[in-house]
């Protein structure tokens, strides 16, 4: 194999893995917040699963798909067609259902951030504002719509093995 194709290899490897150790943090972070049932979901033929976890709290359910990025926004194309309308169904079936997605900015120089933005509330926000994506500027700014944020801020935590503090996520379940 060419050093070329050997480099394109490990970089895709890596891209892989960083956003696997997102999801086993996210994954191993809910196990710190009380009375949280989480379920993950397998994969059917053709990579139809409408999300990476159900997690069920006693306020609220939520579809959550986790993704990480080396882009200063957060752009609809992540999403695969299938997740977008399977967070989207499963937050409109009943009101206690939400649609989560978590991104995470860990690509970019100096920037370890990560957000829970509901699905629905930033469809509507880019079309409110003629966008096909929310920079991560307005998310740090705390953009809203029609005064309900389009995103939480996930504090990530002191510890050893990585985790985030999920429980203004569970908290803000309301607000999103």
């Amino acid at each position: 194999m060419d050093p070329k194709t050997q480099a394109l290899r490990n970089k895709q490897r890596e891209r892989h893995d960083r956003g696997h150790d997102f999801q086993k943090e996210i994954q191993n972070s809910w196990r710190l917040v009380p009375n949280v049932w989480t379920i993950p979901i397998k994969d059917g033929r053709g990579g139809s699963r409408p999300g990476d976890r159900l997690v069920i709290t006693q306020k609220a359910n939520y579809l959550t798909e986790l993704k990480r990025t080396a882009k200063k926004s957060f752009d609809l194309g992540f999403l695969r067609p299938n997740q977008i309308r399977g967070l989207v169904d499963f937050d409109q079936v009943i009101e206690k259902n939400i649609g989560l997605v978590f991104v995470s900015f860990l690509d970019l120089p100096h920037v370890d951030e990560a957000y829970a933005i509901r699905l629905t509330t930033a469809i509507r926000y880019m079309q409110r504002e003629g966008k096909n994506s929310i920079p991560l500027a307005d998310l740090r700014k705390g953009a809203t719509l029609s005064g309900v944020p389009i995103a939480v801020k996930i504090p990530r935590l002191d510890t050893a093995d990585s985790k985030y503090d999920l429980q203004g996520v569970v908290e803000c379940y309301k607000y999103l």
